[in-house]
């Protein structure tokens, strides 16, 4: 079943944290592309804090936008550990 498939079918949340890597595993080059709509939280990783606010969220509702998460160009194995 394809992202836009499985997207229009259930409640599905893909939350991706600043610039982590593990969400961009499977390249769109290949045609694989994340479910939607998309939480981004655009969080610094080496700030020791987890008060993150409404500003600091932004949703992405498209499966192949590269906004967010996509848009990095760096991978952050620590943005990874901080997610709830």
């Amino acid at each position: 079943m394809t992202a836009q498939a499985t997207s229009s079918r259930s409640q599905n949340y893909h939350t991706m944290h600043t610039d982590d890597s593990a969400p961009r595993v499977g390249l769109l080059l290949q045609g694989f592309t994340h479910i939607s709509p998309k939480y981004w939280i655009s969080h610094d990783a080496d700030i020791p804090t987890y008060a993150i606010g409404a500003g600091q969220i932004e949703m992405i509702e498209e499966c192949t936008n590269l906004t967010g998460n996509g848009g990095t160009g760096s991978y952050d194995v620590p943005a990874h550990a901080e997610y709830f």
